[in-house]
């Protein structure tokens, strides 16, 4: 299930793996784009707040304007997940 461009949700038996877009930067693929494994949580809740925390204490944000631009960003493309969840 896509986040957003960067970030996905992967539904295993066991498991939800957070993933997150990246570009080879090294070596015959350069410029490719592939997923890597960031997080492997219990359920989609867990994965989704994960993904909030890592991006507000990753990103070393300094003022509170930067922080709460992000939640709401990220809040946004949660609330994106629900509404085509209603659509099935």
């Amino acid at each position: 299930m896509k986040i957003n461009d960067d970030w996905q949700l992967v539904s295993e038996e066991l498991n939800v793996t957070l993933q997150r877009r990246k570009v080879y930067e090294k070596g015959s693929k350069i410029g490719q784009e592939y997923w890597s494994n960031i997080a492997y949580c219990h359920t989609p809740q867990d994965a989704l707040k994960y993904l909030i925390k890592r991006e507000i204490m990753g990103d070393g944000m300094e003022d509170l304007k930067t922080i709460c631009d992000k939640i709401d960003h990220l809040y946004a493309d949660i609330d994106r997940l629900k509404i085509a969840k209603a659509d099935l």
